[in-house]
């Protein structure tokens, strides 16, 4: 589990269309702790992100709002900050689209969220 600065457990928006892969990403994401939000789009995730600002979003690469998720968060005045990853195991670790981590396993979550409370030069 990582913990933010206040020794709060961190929290997640889990942005997903599919019930089910969503269903499985809380699941996952629950065993190692963390606080989850879910959104089925990126308005949705716009709303909840709002109004409980995570410290990631994550998501999964066939989300067919992606791009708007992107475009809505960085012009967003209190998300535009909040940092996006994938989650894809068929991937290798430091993989990236653009400013998108892309994760292959939800157990690199932590060290992901620690290097960017440390700075830029972390990751």
């Amino acid at each position: 589990m990582i913990n933010r600065t206040n020794g709060a457990r961190a929290t997640v928006l889990v942005v997903e269309d599919m019930d089910w892969i969503r269903a499985g990403m809380r699941r996952a994401l629950k065993a190692y702790d963390y606080l989850v939000l879910e959104a089925s789009d990126a308005e949705e995730a716009i709303k909840i992100g709002g109004c409980a600002p995570p410290d990631l979003i994550l998501t999964e690469e066939e989300l067919p709002t992606l791009d708007a998720l992107v475009s809505c968060l960085r012009a967003h005045p209190t998300l535009r900050h909040v940092p996006v990853a994938i989650i894809n195991p068929d991937e290798e670790e430091g993989t990236q689209y653009g400013e998108i981590k892309v994760l292959p396993d939800y157990a690199l979550i932590e060290g992901l969220l620690a290097a960017l409370r440390s700075g830029p030069s972390s990751l």
